[in-house]
């Protein structure tokens, strides 16, 4: 049995969660003058550029489809999201482009919520799956936004007691 396709998508959504986490946990420290802190909260124009460079074919192959085998997995889904919901967003900054497959990241995100595999994620990866709710222009994935987030916060209260 020849297992090479599998590999190849797991190296890919790898790449994509190494890229954006850069092996940071729930016990990091958020300091926006670090990576990969600041692909996160900074304008950059070389950090957009170099995300365009190295996952803009991912992404146009996702949106064509022909990564929905990663939905499978709860780390596809989240790369998945974050292509979709933040790599957008540096890719296609200022342009309308930016939201094109915002509905998209939105039924990953449900989809996550409704199986209940949203706490099977490190608590930061799981502000990246809500994410597309507070993107949302609608009021009612704003709420869902909000309350997740709240969640969010309480649990890592708890944890950080």
């Amino acid at each position: 049995m020849n297992h090479a396709p599998t590999i190849h998508v797991m190296n890919k959504i790898d790449k994509i969660l190494d890229y954006w986490f850069e092996g940071i946990d729930d016990s990091t420290v958020i300091d926006i003058k670090n990576t990969p802190f600041k692909k996160w909260f900074i304008k950059d124009e070389n950090i957009d550029q170099g995300i365009r460079e190295e996952f803009e074919s991912d992404l146009i192959k996702a949106g064509a489809g022909e990564y929905k085998k990663w939905e499978e997995t709860l780390q596809g889904r989240l790369a998945l999201t974050i292509l979709f919901d933040q790599f957008t967003r540096n890719m296609y900054r200022d342009t309308i482009n930016m939201y094109a497959y915002d509905a998209v990241a939105v039924e990953l995100t449900q989809c996550t919520i409704r199986e209940d595999a949203d706490k099977d994620l490190m608590l930061i990866e799981r502000a990246f799956i809500y994410l597309p709710l507070m993107h949302s222009e609608d009021v009612k994935l704003q709420k869902q936004s909000v309350e997740c987030f709240t969640k969010l916060v309480k649990e890592a209260k708890v944890s950080n007691a």
